[in-house]
């Protein structure tokens, strides 16, 4: 058994190889072996993960979701163990104009929200979904 920890990440842009390799050679200047196994995709990540050929994954949002939601399933669970700083506080929020009728969660079913771009996790899909498990 191997006494380095392999973490996954997804290479969304060219300079992920760079940040990872940097993030390696700086772990083992201090003596902890880190290395990294690069994704085209979360899902796989996510496979990845919950069937041990990684011992941690750097997901995005909904990558922790899906993480979550296939762990549970399996009869075990996924736990975080570092954010970056930037995301820690990271929140959605409805907004509306300050004389609308609109004052709960419960008002706004059946209405039209505006969200953020299609495809963003945290400006769309997240918030959305939370709207729906909320009724």
């Amino acid at each position: 058994m191997s006494d380095t920890l392999l973490l996954g990440a997804v290479a969304y842009d060219p300079k992920v190889v760079t940040i990872w390799a940097g993030f390696r050679s700086w772990f083992r200047e201090r003596g902890f072996d880190l290395d990294f196994v690069l994704y085209s995709q979360y899902e796989r990540q996510v496979e990845d993960l919950l069937a041990g050929r990684i011992d941690v994954a750097w997901n995005s949002p909904l990558a922790w979701l899906r993480a979550q939601r296939l762990a549970r399933a399996r009869g075990t669970t996924v736990r975080p163990v570092a954010m970056r700083d930037t995301d820690r506080d990271l929140t959605s929020v409805i907004v509306v104009r300050a004389d609308s009728e609109h004052r709960t969660l419960a008002d706004l079913r059946g209405r039209a929200v505006a969200v953020g771009a299609i495809d963003s996790p945290q400006a769309t899909l997240l918030p959305l979904a939370l709207l729906r498990a909320a009724g």
